[in-house]
């Protein structure tokens, strides 16, 4: 059956709900209710254009390289939409609820009378969940020698280069010191001069290994860009070329990365000297003491964007994999709006397991602004 036959099948069970009546979320003023019903009818729309147009990439040559690129596209846009369903209160109610239940053993018929309860919202759920497994990230198809070759010579190449560069970039850390009164003068973040050399860093690696890159929604960035506001840049991260792609971008952004990558001879030292900034996750204290201090910090005062990768680690499967706390609260802590950051094809570059990054296109996505009121980020548990 295809998805958009299962779409609608479950659409006509969303209908029968809403006929019945109201709508199926909790207990609340009818202001709210009012606004959620509206809001899940609109989710269920945009729902059945995404299910058609996915119907119709499934008919398509699975080994195109169109095909795959309009498969990761939709499965990123799936996602988005889910995450900012979930973000909901009411619905977040609902399915930390039902995660409590299944993980403490509880009944089954307890959990299918919280079902029963909020079907609407599980049967739009449970369409997401479908899309995902029609949507799974395909493997990358065997190199052949010549590209395999040509590939060695490249990372070789950038290797040396790196090495070549190491005195130029611990000199260039001292550009900091001049950023202050650069700002005095009005110069705003991203021409700083460290922030240009950052740039050129990345852009010079993403060359000498052959990855062409295509940045699209930069019109979503624009007002960062021109007043030197911060945001929050949540990225989709797949492979070791994110960082570098996203530090290529538009916008000087400030890492949040794992504390061992910082305790990397040379490379750790060079990030930290840069500005950016530690978590040790295996210490919650110590991560939520960076975020509310460190990194918060930062943006108040230098009105710094920030990049993390909301999933904590790479993904290995190229999908989107449960989300931390961490990232929302920091947005909601400095009162923020979250940039999703969306890689597309950096993946299959650099799958996992290999030590190579072949040449080839990226596509980065700047996707609309999500303000933080809008999330209910005390109610997230991804």
């Amino acid at each position: 059956m295809s998805v958009q036959k299962e779409g609608e099948q479950r659409g006509k069970k969303g209908n029968e709900v809403k006929q019945v009546g109201p709508s199926t979320i909790s207990p609340g003023d009818n202001k709210d209710q009012e606004e959620l019903v509206s809001y899940l009818e609109d989710v269920e729309t945009y729902l059945k254009s995404l299910e058609q147009s996915v119907a119709k990439i499934m008919n398509q040559d699975p080994d195109a390289p169109k095909t795959e690129g309009e498969r990761a596209g939709a499965y990123f846009k799936a996602e988005m939409k889910r995450i900012e369903l979930v973000g909901r209160q009411a619905v977040a109610s609902y399915v930390n609820t039902r995660r409590r239940y299944v993980r403490e053993g509880k009944d089954p018929e307890l959990i299918e009378a919280l079902d029963r309860k909020y079907s609407r919202e599980h049967n739009i759920l449970d369409r997401f969940e479908q899309l995902r497994k029609v949507l799974h990230m395909r493997a990358p198809a065997p190199r052949s020698l010549p590209r395999v070759v040509m590939a060695s010579m490249r990372n070789v190449a950038m290797v040396i280069w790196i090495i070549t560069a190491l005195p130029l970039c611990f000199a260039a850390a001292l550009l900091r010191i001049i950023h202050p009164p650069l700002r005095a003068l009005g110069f705003r973040n991203g021409n700083l001069p460290l922030d240009l050399f950052q740039q050129y860093l990345a852009c010079t690696i993403l060359t000498i290994l052959g990855v062409t890159v295509k940045y699209k929604g930069l019109r979503f960035i624009q007002d960062v860009k021109k007043n030197g506001t911060g945001t929050i840049g949540m990225f989709k991260h797949t492979s070791n070329l994110d960082p570098i792609l996203v530090t290529a971008g538009p916008l000087a952004f400030k890492w949040v990365g794992k504390r061992v990558l910082f305790m990397v001879p040379i490379f750790g030292w060079i990030m930290r000297l840069y500005g950016h900034i530690p978590i040790d996750r295996k210490n919650l204290a110590r991560a939520k003491e960076a975020i509310n201090t460190e990194i918060a910090a930062k943006i108040r005062r230098w009105g710094r964007s920030i990049a993390i990768s909301p999933e904590g680690t790479r993904s290995r499967s190229g999908r989107l994999t449960d989300f931390k706390k961490g990232p929302f609260h920091l947005a909601h802590n400095v009162q923020l709006p979250i940039t999703p950051i969306h890689v597309e094809g950096a993946w299959a570059l650099n799958p996992p397991g290999s030590m190579l990054i072949y040449p080839g296109t990226v596509r980065v996505e700047f996707l609309p602004s999500v303000a933080v009121e809008v999330m209910s980020c005390q109610h997230f548990e991804f």
